[in-house]
């Protein structure tokens, strides 16, 4: 008796094994490689800008140019706070005369700061030529007038026909990105010099605008080299922004001298 029980139970555990072997079992599914940010030391206060950015309320004048100046049509700035006791205020030019210019300069007046004169400054357009039609952003630097009579005034006092050694670099590859966590935007590109021969200091003029065309970043960049033709100088930069937006965009030129 105790023989059959111990065979009929061998005989159910290889029936129960058959069983188990034949349910087909799902494959474990693969995981994708996940990403993870790089770490930064940089920290961002998402409070700072509202603390110290904004708009600063000054009236601007942009005074009619001289008779014996080109036609450049001057965009009155945006002003913005920032943690150094100075405005930076940013704008546009337009060349709207039938020459490539250079050497553009033009001087600021502003009044309103109390218990002092009025004062001037003249700063020149970081962008190295302005071709007929075309525009590029200037920036002044000034005294926080927090004051409601505060005023500015700004006109054009130089400018020069362009030499023939300039010339504009191409974008390839071009990209930006906001980055809200640091209130930057990021710039890729990369700057191709299309013609044989050698060109040298290479300046790069990135604006980044708004939703509604108000420039709230700026940088100029050089390269101390030099650059053969057909040879590419990849550009990798982060711009801080005075103020935070919806939507963001950028104006870049890239300009640079024939080598001798």
């Amino acid at each position: 008796m105790r023989i059959e029980l111990l065979l009929f139970l061998c005989f159910l555990a290889i029936l129960v094994v058959l069983i188990a072997c034949s349910v087909p079992r799902r494959p474990t599914p693969s995981l994708s490689p996940t990403l993870f940010p790089q770490l930064t030391l940089t920290q961002y206060d998402p409070q700072l800008i509202g603390r110290v950015g904004g708009d600063a309320a000054i009236a601007a004048t942009i005074l009619p140019p001289r008779p014996y100046l080109p036609d450049i049509e001057i965009s009155p700035p945006r002003c913005y706070r920032t943690i150094s006791p100075k405005l930076t205020c940013l704008g546009y030019l337009r060349n709207i005369s039938e020459s490539n210019l250079a050497d553009i300069s033009l001087k600021a007046r502003y009044s309103g700061d109390e218990g002092a004169q009025d004062a001037e400054t003249t700063f020149s357009l970081e962008q190295p030529e302005l071709t007929a039609g075309d525009r590029a952003p200037y920036r002044l630097r000034m005294p926080d007038l927090r004051r409601e009579d505060a005023a500015l005034e700004i006109a054009l006092v130089s400018a020069q026909p362009a030499s023939a050694g300039s010339r504009e670099l191409i974008l390839e590859d071009e990209t930006g990105q906001y980055q809200p966590e640091t209130n930057s935007y990021r710039f890729r590109a990369a700057l191709r010099d299309d013609i044989a021969d050698t060109v040298k200091a290479i300046r790069l003029i990135i604006s980044v605008e708004n939703e509604s065309g108000a420039i709230i970043g700026f940088r100029a960049v050089d390269w101390p080299l030099e650059l053969s033709g057909g040879a590419a100088l990849p550009v990798d930069l982060e711009i801080s922004l005075l103020k935070q937006a919806a939507e963001t965009r950028h104006r870049v030129t890239a300009q640079a001298l024939r080598a001798q």
